[in-house]
């Protein structure tokens, strides 16, 4: 499978998969609504008729098929937030979805690779889990999802990459506030700077770029607190790390794959 980020020379590749980018686009500019409820997805078919003219002749995927696939939702998730679009993986327990609209990003770095950042991992496997993703090493040293983790093993680019993201969305990002309720172990402040974080879902917790496993004396645990450190992961250039159990998982963010989204 081929990665969703390029060279400078690899860029003319992706202009002649335009139309079907424009197509990907519209489709799912389209189906930015909350289908939670399939009676409601089917009844708004007939609002969405321009829809059909966007499917490819050769398509079997009907208008009611798509808005239908909205429907589906990670496990345990709050009912008070809108459901994401699919990503690569949404059948294992660990599932990735695509980011809001807002929280996608496609960031180019000094050695001029494109990534494009578009998925999260989702594991609430029990409802009272305070924290929706992974706590684990394994979920970035095993073969798990890996496609989806070029910077896995390279700290320096997940580091460049977050510092990226940063720059890009910190309009979007918000301080720790005493008086709200951000969530379990919200990190206030590290080295004298506050620490910007993504309400992704109606958590607040900790996550970025994780790369590997990583030691407790070479970071900081965020969400705070526990012990046994396990993921070390990159968030707005500063480094961070997991802890061992649910009270300490983060979202973790992945790449987009070139050939799901028509650029290869």
């Amino acid at each position: 499978m081929r990665r969703a980020y390029f060279s400078k020379s690899s860029k003319k590749r992706v202009a002649k998969h335009s139309a079907g980018n424009l197509i990907f686009l519209l489709v799912f500019a389209l189906l930015c609504g909350d289908w939670a409820e399939p009676a409601k997805a089917t009844a708004a078919v007939g609002g969405h008729k321009a829809l059909s003219k966007l499917l490819p002749d050769s398509s079997n995927a009907s208008t009611t098929d798509i808005l239908l696939a909205q429907a589906a939702k990670p496990k345990n998730f709050p009912d008070d937030q809108q459901i994401p679009l699919p990503g690569p993986d949404s059948k294992d327990s660990v599932t990735l979805w695509q980011l809001p609209e807002d929280f996608k990003s496609v960031i180019e770095t000094d050695s001029d690779g494109i990534y494009g950042i578009y998925y999260s991992a989702w594991n609430r496997n029990k409802p009272e889990v305070k924290l929706p993703g992974v706590f684990g090493a394994g979920w970035i040293g095993g073969g798990k999802n890996n496609n989806y983790q070029p910077w896995k093993d390279n700290a320096f680019l997940a580091k460049e990459l977050s510092e990226k993201y940063l720059a890009q969305k910190q309009s979007f990002m918000a301080e720790c506030d005493s008086s709200v309720d951000n969530g379990p172990g919200c990190v206030d402040e590290i080295n004298g700077k506050k620490v910007k974080n993504l309400n992704l879902y109606g958590f607040w917790n900790g996550g970025g770029f994780a790369y590997g496993a990583i030691k407790s004396d070479q970071s900081v645990s965020r969400p705070s607190g526990g012990s046994n450190p396990q993921i070390g992961y990159y968030w707005n250039g500063e480094l961070y790390r997991t802890n061992n159990g649910d009270n300490y998982k983060i979202c973790l963010l992945y790449t987009s794959d070139a050939a799901d989204e028509g650029l290869g």
